[in-house]
C-alpha cells in the first residue's frame, strides 16, 4: 500500500465562506447565514435519513447550496410536529448554552466542535492529527417556514421515503417548526478528483463503527454489539445475527478482514454502498443481481475486495472514534446509571451551577462517547485514478495501490469523513440506560467474550478505558 505526496491545499468550498462559524450560537450570526427559500426547496430532493435527520440533495443553480447536503432535524412524533426542540438543562450546563434560546443547530454545532478538537494527550493516537478534516458539516442556513413545508410535502412523495419507511424507519418527517437546518459536505461534488471521474467509478461506503469500548463481564471483556445483535433476534427485530465484531475493524490483517466479509455478509443498517445514484449494498444486503449490468457486478466485487485495505489505511480515523469512546467509559449498566442518575437529581433540584468542574467534563466526555458509538465513517472512493492524480492529491485524500479482481495493480483515490456526530441529549439518559441493561442481560460471556481477539488486550492496557463513575463521584463528594 502506498500513500499519496500531499502538496496542495484544498480549496474552499463558497458555502465554507458563507455560513456562522463553527459552533457559533446561530442567532446572533442570522444576518450572515444562507436563506434556503421556497424557490430553493424545488430544487431538493429527499436523499436519505437516520433516526434523527433527514437529508436533501440539492441539485439547483445556487453555488452556494450546490455540493452539499441540508441536513434536518426529525419531528418528534409521527402523529404531529409538537413544537421546536427544547435544550435539556445539562445538554445547556454541559455545553454552554442558554437553555431558553438555543436551538439544536447550535447544540449540535457545539458538540461538533469539541468532538472533533484534539486532546493534549491525543495527538499520538492519530497519525494525521487532523481530525477536522474529516468533518462533513459546513455550516448553518436559515431555512424559510414556507421552504419546510414545501420539503416535507416532496418527501412524503417521494419513492425513496417510502422505500425507507418499508425498510423499518418511523414514517417521521423534517420538523416543519426548525428554520434553521445544517449543509453537510457531499465530497464527490466538491473534491475535483471525485469530480474528474470520467467513468472510472467513485462509489461511497458508508461503515457504522458502533461500541469499540464494551464491558467487563466475569473478569472478560464482552462487547455491546454482539449483545444487542442476540437482543433485536430475540424480540424479532432481526431475521440473522451478524458476525461482524466492531473491535476488529482496530485489529490486526486477518482481524479487518473478517469485519470486513461480516459487514458485506450481513450488513443491516452498518454498512452502505452507492455509485451515483445507484445503491449497491444496503441493509437489505447486495442489491446487484444478474438483472444489473456487469459493470455494477464488477465495482461490487472490487469494493469488496478494495475495503479491507481502505479501513486498514484509514486506522487512524477508527482509532480516533475509539479514544472518543474510551475517554466517556465503558459499556456497562452501571455506568449509565451512574449518569441517569446525577442528572435526574441535578435537573429536579435545578442546582447546575454546584457542579464540579470535573464532573461536568466527564458528562462532556460521556456524551462525546455515544457520539462516537453513533457515527459513522464515510468514504468517498474513486477505484482508478492516473500518476497526474496522485501528484494532484490534497488532503484529506488520499491515495492507495491495490489489485483489482482481474490481477492488475490500480491506484484508487479516498477521502474519509466522520458523519453523523451529532448531539446525543441527556434527555434520553434513561432509555440509555434500559437498554444499556437489556443488552447486558443479553450477552453470551462465552460466545462474546475477547477470546481470539487477544490483540484487544494490549489495546485496553495501552489506552485504557476512563473509569467515568469515579469520576462522577466528585459530585456527591461536593453534596
Amino acid at each position: 500500500m502506498r500513500r499519496a505526496r500531499f502538496n496542495r491545499r484544498p480549496s474552499p468550498h463558497p458555502i465554507a465562506r458563507a455560513v456562522a462559524p463553527r459552533g457559533a450560537d446561530v442567532h446572533i450570526m442570522s444576518r450572515d447565514r444562507p436563506v434556503v427559500t421556497a424557490d430553493d426547496a424545488a430544487h431538493y430532493a429527499y436523499a436519505r435519513e437516520g433516526n434523527a435527520h433527514a437529508l436533501y440533495r440539492y441539485e439547483g443553480p445556487r453555488a452556494d447550496l450546490r455540493g452539499a447536503y441540508l441536513r434536518l432535524l426529525k419531528r418528534a412524533s409521527t402523529r404531529e410536529d409538537t413544537g421546536a426542540w427544547r435544550c435539556h438543562p445539562i445538554d445547556a450546563l454541559v455545553w454552554n448554552l442558554d437553555e431558553t434560546t438555543a436551538t439544536w443547530a447550535a447544540a449540535d454545532a457545539r458538540v461538533r466542535d469539541a468532538f472533533f478538537a484534539i486532546e493534549r494527550d491525543d495527538r499520538d493516537a492519530s497519525t494525521s492529527c487532523a481530525p477536522s478534516s474529516w468533518r462533513d458539516d459546513l455550516g448553518v442556513v436559515r431555512v424559510e417556514r414556507d421552504a419546510l413545508c414545501a420539503l416535507v410535502d416532496a418527501t412524503m412523495a417521494a419513492d425513496a421515503f417510502e422505500t425507507a419507511r418499508r425498510g423499518g424507519r418511523d414514517g417521521r418527517t423534517a420538523s416543519a417548526r426548525e428554520t434553521v437546518g445544517q449543509l453537510s459536505e457531499n465530497a464527490a461534488e466538491t473534491s475535483e478528483v471525485f469530480r474528474r471521474d470520467e467513468g472510472d467509478g467513485t462509489c461511497v461506503v458508508e461503515i457504522k463503527p458502533k461500541s469499540f469500548v464494551g464491558m467487563m463481564i466475569e473478569g472478560r471483556r464482552t462487547w455491546r454489539f454482539r449483545g444487542h445483535q442476540r437482543l433485536k433476534t430475540r424480540r424479532g427485530e432481526r431475521a440473522e445475527t451478524s458476525a461482524y465484531w466492531p473491535i476488529d475493524l482496530l485489529g490486526d490483517d486477518d482481524a479487518v478482514e473478517r469485519a470486513c466479509e461480516a459487514l458485506m455478509r450481513c450488513p443491516q443498517n452498518n454498512l452502505r454502498i452507492t455509485r451515483g445514484g445507484k445503491t449497491l449494498v444496503d441493509d437489505a444486503g447486495a442489491r446487484v443481481d444478474d438483472d444489473d449490468d456487469d459493470d455494477a457486478r464488477e465495482t461490487l466485487a472490487t469494493v469488496s475486495r478494495l475495503l479491507p485495505r481502505i479501513v486498514r489505511d484509514a486506522r487512524d480515523v477508527f482509532a480516533f472514534l475509539f479514544d472518543r469512546q474510551r475517554r466517556g467509559g465503558d459499556d456497562d449498566p452501571a455506568t449509565f446509571r451512574a449518569v441517569q442518575e446525577l442528572v435526574r437529581a441535578r435537573t429536579a433540584r435545578r442546582t447546575n451551577a454546584s457542579l464540579a468542574p470535573d464532573v461536568v467534563n466527564a458528562l462532556r466526555d460521556f456524551s462525546l462517547a455515544q457520539t462516537a458509538k453513533d457515527c459513522g465513517v464515510l468514504f468517498t472512493v474513486r477505484l482508478r485514478i492516473t500518476d497526474d492524480d496522485v501528484r494532484a492529491l490534497a488532503p484529506p485524500t488520499r491515495a492507495l495501490s491495490y489489485t483489482d479482481t482481474n490481477g492488475r495493480a490500480r491506484v484508487c483515490a479516498y477521502r474519509p469523513q466522520i458523519i453523523d456526530a451529532s448531539l446525543k441529549s441527556f434527555a434520553k439518559t434513561e432509555s440509555w440506560t434500559r437498554l444499556a441493561e437489556d443488552i447486558a442481560a443479553a450477552v453470551d460471556v462465552d460466545a462474546d467474550g475477547d477470546r481470539g481477539r487477544e490483540f484487544s488486550r494490549e489495546m485496553f492496557e495501552t489506552r485504557p478505558v476512563v473509569d467515568l463513575i469515579r469520576r462522577l463521584a466528585n459530585d456527591r463528594a461536593m453534596e
